[in-house]
């Protein structure tokens, strides 16, 4: 089992056994947001930010008279607009059994199928933002993606395509709303990296921010959506087939 508590935070604790999950929320908003995850009576694995999406280092922890050594497996993901840290112990799983280890897979086997084709058209925009007016003229909606990335590659035998957007987020633009985000799927959201409000009163801040943590953000990051289809090429038009549609 393992022992979790927000940094600052040690009394509000939460108990994880072996196998199960739980769904976690900051005890003090205004604290870290950083996660400590202890084995009771042995000692702390780490201190993890789970704005951070990537593999961590493994832990090893020596035998006991009870146990036999380990080497764990931690990495943070996102399944949708939620933040996961997993935690495995690879003497007993996989190690593709980490989200994250996996994504870095489909990537790398990616990278090693493009000399395979042999035409390419390759779309890389870093940000898009689109606003409703009304005829006032007032903005009233926001919304923005941000590092929207499609390929397009042809083989003799195979057409592929993906389409891909790191981030997602559209504004409540009024004045007057106690809500002005409406929906946002932005991994640095949560680490003040609110760069795509566009808030007046706000703005020259919010860049200054973004400004500094531009150049430290991780652009491994999972994308938030993620389309790829395969599709074999044939002379019968009327046959469409496909090696895979992964979403």
């Amino acid at each position: 089992r393992l022992r979790i508590y927000q940094q600052k935070c040690e009394a509000f604790e939460t108990t994880v056994h072996s196998y199960t999950s739980c769904g976690y929320a900051w005890d003090e908003p205004c604290f870290p947001h950083r996660l400590v995850v202890e084995v009771p009576g042995e000692r702390i694995l780490g201190v993890y930010s789970l704005d951070d999406m990537k593999e961590q280092m493994p832990v090893y922890l020596p035998s006991t008279s009870e146990n036999p050594a380990k080497r764990l497996l931690v990495s943070t993901h996102a399944e949708g607009a939620v933040k996961v840290l997993s935690i495995i112990d690879s003497s007993c799983h996989l190690v593709e059994d980490i989200p994250g280890f996996k994504e870095k897979r489909k990537l790398d086997r990616k990278e090693e199928k493009i000399d395979d084709y042999s035409e390419r058209i390759s779309v890389h925009i870093s940000f898009i933002g689109l606003s409703l007016i009304n005829s006032y003229p007032q903005e009233l909606l926001f919304a923005c993606a941000k590092d929207t990335k499609i390929d397009i590659l042809q083989s003799v035998d195979q057409q592929n395509f993906s389409f891909q957007i790191s981030s997602l987020q559209i504004d409540n633009q009024l004045h007057n709303t106690p809500y002005p985000v409406i929906l946002s799927f932005d991994r640095d959201y949560g680490s003040n990296s609110t760069g795509w409000i566009k808030n007046k009163d706000r703005s020259s801040k919010i860049k200054e921010e973004n400004g500094a943590q531009a150049s430290t953000s991780d652009i491994s990051c999972e994308p938030i959506f993620y389309l790829a289809a395969a599709k074999w090429r044939n002379k019968d038009i009327s046959l469409v087939s496909f090696e895979y549609i992964s979403l």
